[in-house]
């Protein structure tokens, strides 16, 4: 049995025809603005949906492996001229799916009607069933409407190359009593369930077993550092050595008492390890990671442990820190330190008006930058490492009344937040703002060295549904993306992305794995 979908009429065809080179080419659709692979955009998944009528499928559930049909390689005879027909734009679509997806957009495939006279033309469809879960039409207007190939998700189905066929038949009437000519016609639907998803913006994506509470990427040795954090099932109070592109845990080695923020010196000479549970800030000699020294943090006034939020190096100076403290209360400002070696550079906690949560270095050791997540104003503050200590220079709410700011990041003389938004020191002022169809982005990595930025948003209130973006770095327009249906991360904390290599970018899952992306979506556009 066929579903039966009631067309419109449809007058003229000269135009069609034009686009469609002769009556007989053209692809899928897909997103204006992706990586169009026959129906697939740069994610490996199509982006275009659809609802309306449906059909009945044929055929067996496939599996692990190369499972499918053949469709006929004849293409059926033309629309004679006056006549009333169909036409497909693509008569074959492949789409590309990560294993741990679970959910994949409808591969889509338009359809235009040509010398209708009838309001009631009507489309049937059959398919078969190896990895096709259902197939439905959409009228999209006078004379055009869509089919979209809906597919069982990868967890169901396993690692495999899977061939499907939808068979179209056009007809005249409502009932389907009378066909029209095009069809048969046959869409041959190639369905790949691989961690490798090609093209130019293509990528691999894989994992290391191993629970992370902070990264850091070591480009001399071409190592991610994690330190696990105490609540880990694991090599809990540790940090792990990572080679980012094998995927191996190489080595974890004990450090002390709940370990979280970590920072590299430039030179990656030293580690710098926040100790959570000991009050401590331990620097470890790379490559080693045996101890060098510790820096005690104190306690507050009101007897309570000084934390870290942030800490970074100086550029150029790998025995300098600067720390953004919290401690008790709502909210946790515990003030800005800066220590060289074990000595605290400026002899009390140095509060900045709202107070400073995130820090970064500019392109030298005396110049620093704080951010204020805590507060509605956003400010970021401006400063100057003199011999006692930050000195503010300027400060700027040029968020304030957004999003927020998040932690903040510093690249080729600008300043960017994990709210997305783009500030430049040289005018105090913002510089624009990352744009996302998403509610929320909750972190951002920037990088000159391939021209783009890296963005995580989130929709609030759909669970998981986080989406990986890549941007032009110079004109902040979107480039491409990877949906992350499936990859557990944590709601309201903090997501941080690490690049590492020529092409990579990793960050940590919340079922304690590091997510390791490399390709050319990472890598500099050609």
């Amino acid at each position: 049995m066929v579903t039966k979908v009631n067309r419109p009429s449809w007058m003229g065809v000269g135009l069609l025809c034009l686009l469609l080179a002769a009556c007989g080419g053209g692809g899928a659709s897909s997103s204006p603005t992706s990586n169009v692979q026959t129906g697939v955009d740069s994610t490996g998944l199509n982006t275009s949906g659809g609802d309306g009528g449906s059909g009945s499928n044929t055929g067996s559930s496939g599996g692990a492996g190369r499972v499918g049909t053949t469709a006929d390689a004849n293409d059926p005879p033309p629309i004679p001229p006056g006549s009333p027909g169909f036409l497909l734009a693509s008569r074959s679509v492949v789409t590309y799916a990560l294993p741990f997806s679970n959910y994949v957009p409808p591969t889509s495939v338009n359809v235009n009607f040509v010398n209708t006279t009838t309001a009631t033309a009507s489309v049937a469809m059959t398919w078969t069933g190896n990895a096709i879960s259902s197939v439905r039409y959409t009228s999209t207007g006078t004379n055009t409407g869509r089919i979209d190939i809906n597919y069982n998700v990868p967890p169901l189905l396993g690692p495999a190359t899977i061939d499907d066929v939808v068979t179209i038949t056009g007809c005249a009437d409502s009932a389907c009593a009378t066909p029209i000519a095009g069809g048969p016609a046959k869409i041959v639907a190639e369905y790949t369930i691989t961690n490798t998803i090609p093209g130019a913006d293509g990528y691999t994506f894989g994992f290391a077993p191993l629970t992370a509470a902070d990264l850091v990427w070591d480009a001399q040795r071409a190592r991610l550092y994690a330190s696990v954090p105490a609540s880990a099932s694991a090599n809990a109070n540790s940090v792990g050595i990572i080679d980012p592109g094998t995927g191996q845990v190489e080595s974890v080695l004990s450090v002390g008492s709940a370990p979280d923020v970590l920072a590299i010196s430039g030179d990656t000479q030293f580690l710098y390890v926040h100790l959570d549970g000991a009050d401590t800030i331990n620097r470890l000699r790379l490559p080693d990671l045996s101890l060098d020294l510790s820096i005690p943090l104190g306690v507050s006034s009101y007897n309570t442990p000084w934390h870290v939020r942030d800490m970074q190096v100086a550029p150029g100076a790998p025995h300098t820190i600067a720390v953004a403290r919290i401690g008790p209360g709502s909210p946790s400002w515990g003030g800005l330190m800066v220590y060289d070696d074990a000595t605290l550079r400026n002899s009390n906690p140095y509060y900045l008006g709202p107070g400073v949560d995130y820090l970064q270095f500019g392109a030298d050791p005396l110049t620093l930058y704080g951010g204020d997540a805590q507060d509605s104003g956003a400010a970021i503050f401006t400063m100057t490492l003199a011999s006692n200590g930050p000195q503010v220079l300027t400060i700027s709410n040029a968020f304030s009344g957004g999003q927020g700011l998040g932690a903040i990041h510093y690249d080729n003389g600008l300043v960017y937040s994990d709210a997305g938004g783009v500030f430049d020191p040289s005018t105090n002022q913002k510089a624009g703002a990352l744009v996302s169809p998403d509610q929320f982005i909750v972190s951002v990595t920037p990088d000159s060295s391939v021209g783009k930025i890296f963005a995580l948003s989130w929709p609030s209130g759909i669970g998981d549904w986080y989406t990986l973006r890549s941007y032009d770095e110079k004109t902040l327009a979107p480039i491409a993306s990877i949906q992350l249906s499936g990859v557990p991360l944590p709601i309201g904390a903090r997501i941080k992305l690490v690049r590492w290599g020529a092409d990579g970018l990793a960050f940590a899952t919340q079922d304690g794995r590091i997510a390791l992306i490399h390709g050319p979506f990472v890598g500099k556009s050609q």
